[in-house]
C-alpha cells in the first residue's frame, strides 16, 4: 500500500484514533503508521496525549515542519520508541512533551533544539529516562522550569549548556 499523505491535523487525529482503536483496520485504510506522510503538519501538540497504550514505531515520520510539540507524548505512558533521528530543528515549544511518558528512555541527544524556547516540564516524571543531552544547544531557551522534575534516574552532565537566556528555572531538578 502506498504512503498515506496527511494534509491537516484533523486528518491525522482521525487516523491516529482509528489506529489506537483497531490497528488492523487502520492499517488497511492508512497503511502502517510508520509510513504515514505527516510532513505537512506543523502542530503536533497533544497528538499522543493520554494514549496510554501507544507504543508504535514512528521513527520514519518527517516532523521537520513541526513548531509545536507541547504535550505530544504527555501521559503516553507506554511509549518508548526510537525517535532520535527526527528533525526537530523548527521546534520552539517542547513543554510537557514527555510529561508522564514514564517508559520513555531513548537517545534523543542528537536533536537540534537550538530554536527551542520553552523546555518546561519536558521530562517530568520520567522515572527511567537517563540519556546524554550534553550536546543540546539550549541557548535560546527561556523556560526550563520543572524540566526534569521527578526524572529520578536522570544523571547526565549538562554543565556546558548555555542557559544565559533562561528566565525560569524553578524546580528544574525537583
Amino acid at each position: 500500500m502506498s504512503t498515506y499523505v496527511f494534509n491537516t491535523r484533523a486528518e491525522l487525529d482521525s487516523a491516529l484514533n482509528a489506529w489506537i482503536g483497531n490497528e488492523t483496520s487502520a492499517t488497511s485504510t492508512y497503511g502502517d503508521i510508520n509510513t504515514w506522510d505527516v510532513s505537512a503538519i506543523t502542530d503536533f501538540s497533544n497528538l499522543f496525549a493520554s494514549k496510554r497504550t501507544f507504543n508504535s514505531d514512528i521513527s520514519n515520520w518527517d516532523v521537520s515542519k513541526g513548531t509545536d510539540f507541547s504535550n505530544m507524548f504527555k501521559t503516553a505512558s507506554s511509549f518508548n520508541q526510537d525517535i532520535g533521528k527526527w528533525d526537530v530543528s523548527s521546534r520552539k515549544n517542547f513543554s510537557w512533551m514527555f510529561h508522564n511518558a514514564i517508559d520513555f528512555n531513548q537517545d534523543i541527544g542528537n536533536w537540534d533544539v537550538s530554536n527551542g524556547t520553552n523546555f518546561s516540564r519536558m521530562f517530568t516524571n520520567l522515572s527511567v529516562f537517563n540519556q546524554d543531552l550534553s550536546s543540546w544547544d539550549v541557548s535560546n531557551g527561556n523556560d526550563f522550569s520543572w524540566m526534569f522534575h521527578g526524572a529520578n534516574s536522570f544523571n547526565q552532565n549538562i554543565g556546558n549548556w548555555d542557559v544565559s537566556s533562561g528566565e525560569k528555572f524553578n524546580q528544574m531538578f525537583y
